[in-house]
């Protein structure tokens, strides 16, 4: 179909001058004189009055978990409540209201409210739901706090029983106290999943609706495409079922999740399910990435530095913990490589982003390449991203001086939290620089994530930006959430509206070019066209 959209104030792509038509045919951009061709010919015309909006190629999340976002999204909301006793007064209230469940998922609380408390951190819990377990996600998604019924339900009911289990951990652990009993904080995903792997499952027609759900945010936020970055057994056929439903509306890419120990014994899982992604042939839905933790992250001391922490922490020592033993660190990204698929590797700390591109490099610099996060990285390093063709992803929203960024001053000191994000360093080195939300663990939301990469401030705050010489600009930022994401993707034909490109635009009610960097999140996407599925999530 040929679709005249007029009446438009439209950036072909971020960084050229606006035009006041876009035309599209069968889902691809064409030029005025190809329209004209058409019009000549015969073919009939839609057209489409935008009322003098502003049209911006979609946005793309470079690195996000909607199924996991989608899950915590059944569950109890803690996001926003500021201490231990709101926290506890909205659980007894949950439980109060659902004397049937016998288990609480609760998401997400500000990790720092239980510094300095995590020796009473179950008994916290229990003062108000002892009879069931209950599991809180801290806003880092590396933490859990529990209670005792569910330190239980893992099977931690002795010093004897948690140092068994602590033995078996080779990344995070389990905060204990000085009689070797678990406190009710477990750090890191080996730790994390020994409570996790007890908790009630949904069925596959909760995730549908759940992931339906998570769809229409995204959506309804001009995001039509995201590198789904962790995808474990039981998760990629809730994305299959969805596609063979053709109740998939963003474009999905896979990243299979890669685990030190258990790789090798789930490649035969992750072949399969590329294979059926492949005979299934949806265009929104493949299966190209695999997924790989290099470190953890710094409010646990878990994240791999170069200099080490202010003090040194317990469980991870005075450098953090890399993830993986080294020689199966290069064995594994060098299979999954050779297999066909990108590699997207969550670093952190600036020797695990070292670590990182030394796997990448040793295993020949594929392309489609990721270190995701990229907070701390060394003097120079940035070259090496370039020379390799490695995207860095960044997911701007934390670049803000907030109390997750100011709770690991303690292990990092002032000097290396003033060098996380050196977003304006990398598009300097002529690194391909995406944008990502990490959500559930940030906002989803891109025009929130822009304003905060631009002023290196929160939003609604008059505090002065921090680290400002690392700020990008409103373009930048535009392209590091569109074109920039569709190359991390292998995906040419995206990304812009210039001739020839896929028709995936956002009709926004402010020129964001023109509007105050402060001003950014307030504006509102009034509609979201994608060439694979037209939506109209907000009337025009």
């Amino acid at each position: 179909m040929l679709i005249h959209f007029s009446n438009a104030r439209v950036y072909a792509d971020v960084f050229s001058d606006a035009g006041s038509n876009l035309w599209t045919y069968d889902g691809f951009v064409i030029d005025e004189l190809q329209a004209a061709e058409l019009v000549g010919s015969g073919t009939e015309v839609e057209t489409v009055d935008l009322g003098g909006q502003w049209v911006v190629p979609a946005f793309r999340d470079g690195h996000c978990h909607p199924l996991f976002a989608a899950r915590e999204g059944m569950g109890l909301h803690l996001t926003g409540l500021d201490s231990i006793e709101a926290i506890q007064a909205a659980l007894f209230a949950y439980r109060t209201e659902n004397q049937a469940r016998n288990w609480i998922d609760a998401a997400v609380y500000d990790r720092g409210l239980t510094a300095g408390r995590e020796l009473e951190a179950a008994s916290l819990l229990d003062s108000v739901v002892a009879d069931i377990p209950v599991v809180l996600h801290a806003d880092d998604h590396h933490t859990l706090w529990v209670n005792t019924a569910a330190l239980h339900a893992a099977g931690l009911v002795s010093p004897e029983a948690v140092a068994q289990a602590q033995a078996k951990i080779r990344h995070g652990g389990i905060d204990v106290d000085v009689t070797g009993n678990a406190t009710g904080i477990l750090r890191e995903w080996e730790a994390m999943s020994l409570v996790l792997d007890r908790a009630p499952q949904p069925s596959p027609a909760e995730d549908l609706v759940a992931l339906e759900r998570a769809q229409q945010l995204l959506l309804s936020n001009g995001v039509v495409a995201v590198q789904e970055a962790w995808i474990d057994r039981g998760m990629a056929e809730v994305y299959l079922e969805a596609a063979r439903l053709g109740r998939l509306k963003l474009r999905v890419d896979l990243a299979f999740r890669f685990a030190p120990g258990e790789w090798r014994e789930n490649l035969d899982y992750f072949m399969e399910i590329r294979r059926q992604v492949a005979e299934l042939d949806d265009r929104l839905l493949t299966a190209n990435t695999a997924k790989f933790f290099s470190d953890g992250v710094f409010g646990s001391s878990t994240a791999h530095v170069h200099q080490p922490y202010e003090p040194a922490s317990p469980a991870a020592g005075s450098h953090g913990q890399p993830v993986w033993p080294k020689d199966e660190f290069l064995e594994a990204t060098r299979v999954a490589s050779d297999l066909g698929f990108a590699l997207h590797i969550h670093a952190i700390g600036d020797a695990g982003v070292s670590d990182a591109l030394d796997a990448i490099e040793a295993a020949g610099a594929p392309e489609g390449c990721t270190v995701a996060h990229t907070e701390l990285v060394r003097a120079g390093e940035f070259r090496r991203f370039e020379q390799l063709g490695v995207t860095a992803n960044f997911e701007p929203f934390w670049a803000q001086k907030n109390s997750m960024l100011l709770s690991c001053v303690p292990q990092l000191g002032e000097k290396r939290i003033d060098r996380m994000y050196q977003m304006r360093d990398a598009i300097e080195a002529g690194v391909n620089v995406s944008f990502g939300s990490d959500w559930p663990v940030s906002s989803f939301v891109p025009l929130q994530g822009i304003q905060v990469g631009v002023t290196r401030a929160p939003i609604g705050s008059l505090e002065p930006s921090w680290a400002p010489e690392q700020s990008v600009t409103t373009r930048e930022a535009f392209a590091a959430y569109s074109v920039a994401v569709a190359r991390q993707m292998l995906e040419l034909e995206v990304g812009t509206l210039k001739p020839g490109q896929k028709a995936d635009f956002i009709v926004l009610d402010a020129d964001p070019f023109a509007t105050p960097e402060r001003e950014l999140a307030a504006i509102r996407v009034m509609a979201t066209f994608s060439s694979a599925v037209q939506l109209h999530p907000v009337s025009v």
